[in-house]
């Protein structure tokens, strides 16, 4: 999972809006989200646009990558503020806490408490989203790498066994000479396999100079039975 990007530059003025309002856009912005970091910079446009409100920061919890650490400024600190803290977490995981900075005198100071967790709640659920979209992804790439392993293993046996019938040699030189053809032509153990195993099925003479090309001269010359 990508880390999230710390800027101390401020944002681009959004017009004001209403915490309802922000509470709702936040859900929407929330539900729809392609990329949590993209969401997670509209949650925090959102929540600047309320009148009063003038920082957001979240501060990755102990163990994670500073670099998840997340705050945006609207405006100069104002002479009198206070902040709010909730933690970000949905479920799975702590990803850390969430500030809110705000004027005593803005909408948010009614119930400061309440949107904050609301917000942390909601970028939470986008951190656990991409985290389990992660780990989906490495999963399928272990899943791909053992499918692989296995119908390699397959085909190999297979023609190890076609090469020594065929060479009348041991399973273990058969083995040998299909590796040294893999490296010489410079094509995986699964292509050279699989060559082996269709020239089979297809009738060819594993002699032919078509074979010879994908194995070592010694594979093909006076070892072969007549």
């Amino acid at each position: 999972m990508s880390a999230l990007a710390t800027s101390d530059f401020p944002l681009a003025s959004s017009p004001a809006t209403s915490e309802l309002a922000a509470t709702q856009e936040i859900s929407r912005r929330a539900a729809g989200a392609q990329g949590y970091e993209e969401a997670i910079d509209a949650i925090f446009s959102l929540a600047l646009a309320i009148p009063g409100v003038w920082r957001l920061s979240i501060e990755a919890a102990p163990g994670l990558v500073e670099s998840l650490t997340f705050d945006r400024t609207a405006k100069s600190p104002p002479a009198h503020w206070v902040s709010v803290v909730a933690p970000v977490e949905a479920g799975l995981h702590c990803w850390g806490q969430l500030r809110i900075y705000f004027e005593l005198s803005s909408e948010i100071s009614g119930s400061p408490l309440r949107f904050a967790r609301y917000a942390a709640q909601q970028i939470a659920a986008l951190l656990d989203r991409a985290a389990l979209v992660y780990q989906r992804d490495i999963l399928r790439l272990q899943v791909s790498a053992l499918t692989r392993r296995l119908e390699t293993r397959k085909a190999v046996a297979r023609a190890v066994g076609l090469i020594a019938r065929r060479d009348g040699v041991s399973l273990k030189a058969a083995l040998a000479q299909i590796s040294s053809g893999a490296r010489r032509q410079r094509r995986s153990l699964l292509f050279t396999a699989q060559s082996v195993i269709f020239m089979e099925a297809e009738g060819g003479d594993l002699r032919s100079p078509i074979f010879r090309r994908l194995l070592p001269a010694e594979t093909t010359g006076s070892h072969l039975r007549p």
